[in-house]
């Protein structure tokens, strides 16, 4: 048996990410009339955190404004330099689905259903893969992607199993939910 379908089989027997999530921002949910598949997939945003020298940039901007007189020291006396560490509020905001956000990504993936084993596998590999993504790379994921994650050849017949959990992004993206 190749390593490959090794992997098909695990991720059916064991999939990760399944169950429901109770605080999911979207859920959609799909199913496959040809062979009765039925997944739900989850999805649960939280903000992109800015990195350091992103974060330091941000609070002299922002700090250049509120204080024009003295824009290199805090209100502490202390050089701004100091606060590289201070997250900024907009790394608190939530992350609202109604409007497409450049700054949220996927804290948390899930999926529920029963499917068959192709499907079980492809949406326990897919969610995996949605962890930390952003809107931006969500639009670019395309059925390419499933197969790479899949690692094997799928039969014609099987495609819309495989394809499952990504018309469910799909559906989701289109209907600008996130």
């Amino acid at each position: 048996m190749s390593m490959y379908r090794e992997q098909i089989l695990d991720h059916y027997k064991h999939p990760r990410n399944f169950g429901e999530l109770p605080d999911a921002d979207v859920s959609q949910a799909i199913d496959n009339p040809l062979c009765g598949d039925r997944l739900k997939l989850q999805i649960k945003f939280a903000p992109v955190i800015l990195n350091r020298a992103k974060r330091s940039e941000e609070s002299k901007r922002l700090s250049t404004r509120s204080q024009p007189e003295a824009p290199s020291r805090g209100w502490s006396g202390r050089p701004l330099a100091d606060f590289d560490s201070v997250p900024l509020m907009r790394d608190f905001a939530p992350a609202t689905p109604a409007g497409r956000q450049d700054d949220v990504r996927i804290a948390d993936a899930k999926f529920t259903g029963t499917a068959c084993a192709i499907s079980t596998a492809s949406a326990s590999l897919f969610t995996e893969f949605l962890k930390n993504k952003t809107c931006a790379e969500l639009e670019a994921i395309n059925e390419n992607a499933i197969y790479e994650l899949l690692g094997a050849e799928i039969n014609p017949g099987r495609v819309k199993c495989a394809l499952l959990p990504l018309m469910a992004l799909e559906v989701i993206l289109k209907n600008k939910i996130i």
